[in-house]
């Protein structure tokens, strides 16, 4: 069975600071978030995904419109409002209400109505039929990796023949502080000098060995993949682009 202070940790974020959670920039905190910084934070979901589609059409799939898109971890909605508006059907998964909830409310402010929000468990048992894209953006750092693996092999057999997957994970740190919160007294000391609130939930960071989410891909028969790095705040990790062969 795995370990679930990640999730509890995580579910905290949902209600006390969700913004926060998606974005670990100190504007998105809930006591910053005014309706200017709630655009732009909404405004960068859009930018990156009009990048994501920029390299499926020019990598992968040209003139690329998914029927049915899932966004694992989709938190508040950032990347999941511009899916829906492309896609026919969106889901949105995640293991938090909290995260839901404002997902739920941001996408009917958009006046989407072809989104549905699944609360989201190790199975995806919430989850029904196949998707043309599925897409997981900074979640799986979140999760340590052996559950983590058992989560993505889900998600790859949930993905249509012809299909897109977009997967960001991370593989190494550069950063001076441990990728993994201590435990205890020990953890809620390092919060304090880093700066956080003592008992504030913790972020986990996690790293993937890359052989193994080849694997994963290797599989289900994947032969195309586009990859692009990434370095947020020292945490190295990769996007890996990818079609199923129909």
């Amino acid at each position: 069975m795995f370990d679930g202070r990640s999730d509890r940790d995580w579910k905290r974020f949902g209600n006390e600071d969700p913004y926060f959670g998606v974005i670990s920039d100190e504007r998105f905190r809930s006591a910053n978030l005014s309706a200017e910084r709630k655009a732009e934070f909404h405004g960068s979901g859009r930018a990156d995904f009009r990048r994501v589609l920029d390299v499926i059409e020019q990598q992968l799939v040209p003139n690329f419109v998914p029927a049915r898109a899932l966004d694992f971890g989709c938190g508040v909605g950032r990347i999941l409002i511009p899916l829906a508006e492309l896609a026919e059907v969106a889901i949105g998964l995640d293991v938090s209400e909290g995260m839901l909830a404002e997902a739920r409310k941001n996408c009917a402010d958009a006046e989407l109505d072809n989104v549905e929000f699944v609360l989201s468990d190790d199975e995806l048992t919430g989850v029904a039929g196949q998707f043309d894209l599925i897409h997981s953006q900074i979640v799986f750092q979140h999760i340590p990796p052996a559950r983590g693996m058992r989560i993505l092999r889900r998600l790859l057999d949930r993905l249509t023949p012809g299909g897109v997957g977009v997967v960001h994970v991370t593989y190494s740190t550069t950063a001076s502080r441990s990728r993994v919160a201590g435990k205890g007294l020990l953890s809620r000391v390092r919060h304090a000098l880093g700066g956080r609130l003592v008992g504030s939930p913790r972020m986990e960071m996690h790293a993937y060995d890359l052989a193994d989410v080849l694997g994963a891909l290797s599989a289900i028969g994947v032969e195309q993949c586009h990859l692009e790095t990434t370095n947020h705040g020292g945490e190295l990790g990769v996007v890996l682009y990818f079609l199923r062969p129909s």
